[in-house]
């Protein structure tokens, strides 16, 4: 049999935050300066609101600790691939990965402009022009960054909503400039609820154009203080936020009026997705329909039938009780994601993380899911990919174990939606951030890959 095609939909780039200058309009740039005067502090371990400084919570800490303990330098120059293109293809030759779908980043101390939902905050920043300049910002490097990859990074476009007309118009142009894709904010009390018809337009664009709408694991919402607790329960409630989105486009009718359209959830978990849809079924059927709440044309597509033919979910750094559940999803519509290089993500045990999540599927279903449906969905160079594939395709049988599959010693999965797998993770982090460097799973050596 030929070597598996080994697609990652969820992977992560961005600058050094400060690098960003040359990307970001000349009139923000005095507010760009503020910016990074606040971020130093952030990253000194201080949060700085006016006259008012408080104590960093230890989950940025934890959150850092890759990145910035001297303990840690083989894999600091690993996850320079983030902004280093060199860097990020020999990472992902070594894992035998032909491509991948890009978010922005802000792990790494490279947070693009004014935050948007990605990465560091030295304080929430509001003013909606400054965060779509931002987004604007990351958008020009990315298009950049992907071009020089020669087809095997594609890139997804950060959009903010508060112009449609703009919006639109950002759209146009990521497609222009080489990006296939654009990931949109959660639900915010900051702009209309994604069913309003007034985002009919970038429907009717991503449609027109092919762009995938994206929604990804990031920032929770500002609402949680600085209390201890905070970014705990930040971190268990990051994905209720997210799940508002796909019951906002069903119920507005917004497959119905955009058949064309594609809607992606990625590093958001994938293990809730199945009762959510039912529940959203249920809804539709025993509400919706014998009630008759909505105007007809709404009533033509059922929330399973629009998942079926409209959508799909990112199995970010999976575990073997999320291969399970895709199951009902139908494997057709669910594509894995390594989520370089993140500390959460699989990366870089990626084969391992495979070999024990899809231990129970199919070969056929297995190859599908690792790589052949994104390639499909993401509409990648089919000569590329073949010559890829020779090159440095895992061998057939790579990912096919006699073992019996072991589930993770900790993961919050099941209440966090994607944020700790087996290899990693912010609670393991952050109680290894706390020990001595020694500790800390990157100081392993990397595991060893039977072929």
């Amino acid at each position: 049999m030929k070597p598996y095609t080994l697609i990652s939909v969820d992977g992560h780039a961005g600058l050094p935050t400060a690098q960003y200058r040359d990307y970001l309009e000349r009139k923000h740039h005095a507010a760009f300066d503020e910016e990074l005067e606040q971020l130093a502090l952030l990253r000194k371990g201080f949060l700085t609101a006016g006259k008012n400084a408080k104590q960093t919570p230890l989950m940025y800490q934890a959150h850092m600790h890759r990145y910035s303990d001297p303990g840690n330098g083989e894999m600091q120059e690993r996850i320079r691939g983030a902004w280093d293109l060199d860097v990020r293809l020999k990472e992902l030759d070594a894992e035998g990965v032909i491509g991948e779908v890009l978010f922005p980043d802000g792990q790494g101390f490279n947070s693009f402009p004014f935050g948007g939902f990605f990465g560091e905050h030295p304080v929430p920043i509001r003013d909606p022009e400054l965060r779509a300049a931002g987004a604007r910002a990351h958008n020009r490097w990315l298009a950049e960054f992907c071009a020089a990859s020669g087809g095997r990074l594609q890139g997804v476009a950060m959009i903010m909503p508060f112009d449609i007309w703009q919006a639109v118009a950002d759209v146009r142009w990521a497609y222009a400039a080489g990006l296939r894709g654009i990931v949109l904010p959660p639900p915010d009390e900051t702009y209309p609820p994604y069913h309003e018809a007034v985002f009919d337009p970038l429907w009717a664009v991503c449609a027109e154009l092919g762009m995938a709408v994206h929604s990804h694991g990031g920032d929770p919402p500002k609402i949680y203080g600085q209390n201890i607790a905070s970014q705990t329960l930040a971190i268990l409630e990051l994905g209720f936020f997210r799940r508002r989105i796909l019951a906002q486009l069903m119920f507005g009718g917004v497959f119905v009026r955009h058949p064309n359209l594609r809607f992606v959830y990625t590093e958001v978990g994938i293990d809730w997705l199945p009762n959510f849809i039912e529940l959203l079924e249920h809804v539709y059927h025993n509400d919706w329909l014998r009630m008759g709440r909505a105007p007809k044309q709404w009533l033509s597509l059922s929330p399973k039938d629009a998942w079926a033919r409209n959508c799909a979910a990112a199995a970010t750094a999976a575990t073997f009780d999320e291969i399970q559940q895709a199951r009902r999803l139908g494997f057709d519509t669910v594509m894995w994601g390594a989520d370089y290089p993140h500390v959460e993500g699989g990366w870089p045990h990626s084969w391992d993380e495979i070999r024990q999540a899809f231990a129970t599927v199919g070969d056929d279903d297995r190859r599908k899911m690792v790589g052949e449906n994104a390639a499909r969905f993401y509409r990648f160079d089919p000569q590329l990919i073949e010559s890829l594939v020779a090159k440095i395709g895992p061998p057939a049988g790579t990912f096919v174990s006699d073992e019996a599959p072991q589930r993770p010693e900790f993961s919050v999965h099941d209440f966090t939606n994607g944020w700790v797998n087996t290899y990693g993770g912010f609670a393991r982090n952050m109680r290894w951030s706390l020990d001595s460097p020694d500790t800390h799973p990157d100081s392993r050596p990397n595991a060893k890959r039977d072929s």
